[in-house]
């Protein structure tokens, strides 16, 4: 008995199923060229913009965490490599062009949600689609992860506007240039920060700082401690959360450890009560047992406890 066969989508008679589709869509980013408008040296696409900034992403996420003990919802941070999605059916739009004026700005917007509905919607799994929307309509949210995809963008921007400025092509990078720095000034984000005061002395652009960006760089300032977190806890081993209390032992127990650790405080030479220790939010570092504390977002070192070696 024959049973009825149902396509699920065709091109030219082969069946492709719906990401497919997507997928085909999304590579022709490798054939859109960046300022399209403009005079390119080195020419580039929409797709490598779009692999370096998820480079920049993970630096720059692996110093909030490691460097200033942020969390970053790394599955969040690795859809925002549909971020420039879009573009395979819009085409490259200049930054500087979408922000001419305000109206610009919403006519945009209003154009990219369309061409999501009527076009890459089709191609996109029922069950993907509200975090998809998200990842390519609203990944420069309020997130940390928001912010870290924001300062990635902008920092491809001026490593982009360097490769021509470099070979005197100046107008108009020079221009996008110093306004990519100026606009890296307003990103509150830690590692973007780091990345202004130290890496980007390499790109050898301090002829297009602004005075106002010299006084922003000169005012950032690091403990040494900053330094040695990248090194405090190796690759291979994650900070390990106090997460639980044993009545027994006056400790709480740690996530994936099997090793019963006593906390003290140093202040007082004594371990910790029941009631301080379920007040508190520890975490152990499990390659020197130092302990550090949650504080809001943040993870620092607290000195003030210890594991207790009696």
């Amino acid at each position: 008995m024959n049973k009825k066969r149902t396509n699920i989508g065709c091109t030219k008679g082969i069946m492709v199923m719906p990401i497919g589709q997507l997928l085909l869509k999304l590579k022709k980013a490798e054939n859109i060229k960046r300022y399209q408008v403009e005079r390119n040296l080195v020419p580039r696409s929409v797709a490598e913009h779009s692999d370096f900034v998820m480079k920049l992403c993970y630096v720059l996420a692996k110093w909030e965490e490691r460097k200033f003990g942020n969390r970053v919802n790394w599955k969040k941070l690795y859809g925002c490599t549909f971020h420039d999605g879009i573009e395979a059916w819009t085409g490259d739009i200049l930054s500087y062009t979408k922000r001419t004026v305000p109206e610009m700005m919403e006519a945009v917007r209003l154009t990219e949600e369309s061409f999501f509905e009527s076009g890459m919607r089709k191609d996109i799994p029922t069950s993907w689609l509200g975090e998809l929307r998200q990842f390519v309509l609203n990944p420069k949210d309020d997130t940390i992860e928001g912010k870290i995809l924001e300062a990635a963008d902008t920092l491809d921007v001026i490593f982009e506007c360097r490769e021509e400025v470099i070979r005197h092509n100046k107008d108009p990078f020079e221009k996008i240039l110093i306004s990519s720095l100026e606009k890296l000034m307003s990103i509150d984000l830690e590692s973007c920060k780091y990345f202004l005061k130290y890496p980007l002395n390499d790109l050898n652009l301090h002829q297009y700082y602004s005075e106002s960006f010299k006084g922003y760089i000169a005012d950032l300032h690091y403990d040494e401690i900053i330094f040695e977190n990248a090194n405090s806890v190796p690759e291979e081993v994650e900070v390990i959360k106090v997460i639980g209390y044993d009545k027994n032992t006056n400790i709480k127990e740690l996530k994936n450890n099997s090793d019963n650790i006593k906390i003290m405080c140093l202040k007082t030479n004594k371990l910790l009560s029941e009631e301080e220790v379920i007040s508190l939010e520890l975490f152990v570092n499990p390659l020197d047992r130092t302990i550090f504390k949650v504080n809001g977002s943040k993870i620092a070192r607290d000195e003030n406890y210890s594991i207790f070696k009696g």
